[in-house]
């Protein structure tokens, strides 16, 4: 599932945007991940601690995996049982 970062705000990422994104998907598949990439490519643009916080929150109330590839260093996963919760570290 393909997704946009907004320029006007220095790459952020949009959850307006995620959300368009992930509901799009849902007509023809079952979104079970989100994987956010920081800091973006080609950009590098970091995100901000507020933006990572609201990605978090998107993800838990879409009920999708967060997978952060490189360097989300607040995020740590905790299995228990047979899921993973995700925590601000």
């Amino acid at each position: 599932v393909g997704y946009f970062l907004d320029e006007d705000t220095n790459w952020s990422l949009d959850i307006g945007e995620l959300k368009r994104a992930v509901d799009a998907a849902r007509k023809v598949c079952e979104p079970r991940a989100l994987c956010v990439i920081n800091p973006g490519n080609p950009t590098g643009q970091v995100l901000t601690r507020e933006n990572i916080e609201r990605t978090i929150k998107f993800a838990k109330e879409e009920k999708l995996l967060l997978c952060p590839m490189r360097s989300i260093k607040i995020i740590s996963m905790h299995p228990i049982g047979n899921s993973i919760h995700l925590r601000r570290s």
